[in-house]
């Protein structure tokens, strides 16, 4: 806005200048006219000759000549200073508009980077938390695939084990009930070769192999061949030891009175 105003007054002076200096010269170049017509009236009224004549008309034009050089002369400083003025205006306004536009430039470069920074910031904020719930969730996935792996394992393992167990006392069933023939077989030997002490130690051993596996029927029959061969008088009470006492005493309700009959004759004698 100052440079405006400057501008303008400038142009002002310069103008009432330029006008003041042709109004000046124009003045002067009629004054020499007036000269030069009462010079060639002078002259007409001294009757001169025609030579003299033609010496004041070039005289006059002499004049005029120098009168319009001095006007050419003056609007000639006149275009140059207006010129040079706008040269220095154009000149002066450029490196103005240089300075500024540097200096915006360099702001706008400074925000730019400042919203490029900031940005570039809320971006790897966000892609770090995008890969924090990533990485959640594949931890996530992971821990429950394993999980649901171990836990399915460890159904498998304890089913295994339960056959395992199951087959352990399936196998130890059937080797009770191995040794519960061979017993029962051993009573029967025992039994042909007539030895009543051996027939009373496997009956014994049948009973109790017998209580093992519930089977409560063959430890029945044992019971009944005790009883017999007491009631026979083929074995004396001190072939009871502590451990057959200690299966009478196992006995179940249902066998009771097996153990009762046979402790009391044991009693008696």
């Amino acid at each position: 806005m100052k440079l405006v105003r400057a501008f303008f007054i400038f142009w002002s002076l310069l103008f009432f200048t330029t006008v003041s200096f042709l109004v000046t010269a124009k003045a002067q170049v009629a004054d020499e006219s007036n000269m030069s017509s009462t010079e060639g009236l002078s002259v007409d009224k001294q009757n001169t000759s025609s030579i003299e004549n033609d010496a004041l008309i070039q005289q006059w034009f002499a004049i005029l000549g120098q009168s319009n050089d001095r006007m050419i002369a003056t609007v000639y400083w006149a275009l140059g200073v207006v010129a040079g003025t706008m040269v220095a205006l154009v000149g002066y306004s450029w490196f103005t508009n240089y300075r500024v536009y540097e200096r915006d430039k360099q702001a706008l470069s400074s925000v730019l980077l400042a919203e490029v920074q900031s940005k570039a910031a809320e971006i790897r904020g966000d892609l770090q938390k995008l890969h924090e719930i990533h990485m959640a969730a594949i931890d996530s996935a992971i821990t429950n695939s394993v999980e649901g792996k171990i836990a399915s394992v460890s159904k498998e393992l304890q089913e295994i084990q339960k056959r395992v167990a199951s087959l352990r006392d399936r196998n130890s069933k059937l080797e009770k009930e191995m040794l519960l023939k061979i017993t029962e077989f051993e009573v029967f030997l025992w039994e042909q070769r007539d030895v009543p002490a051996n027939v009373l130690t496997t009956s014994m051993e049948v009973v109790s192999h017998a209580l093992e596996i519930g089977y409560i029927w063959n430890a029945e029959r044992a019971l009944k061949k005790i009883e017999e061969l007491q009631t026979k008088n083929q074995i004396e009470p001190s072939d009871f030891d502590s451990e057959m006492i200690a299966i009478l005493d196992k006995l179940p309700r249902e066998l009771s009175p097996y153990k009762e009959r046979i402790t009391g004759r044991l009693r008696q004698v």
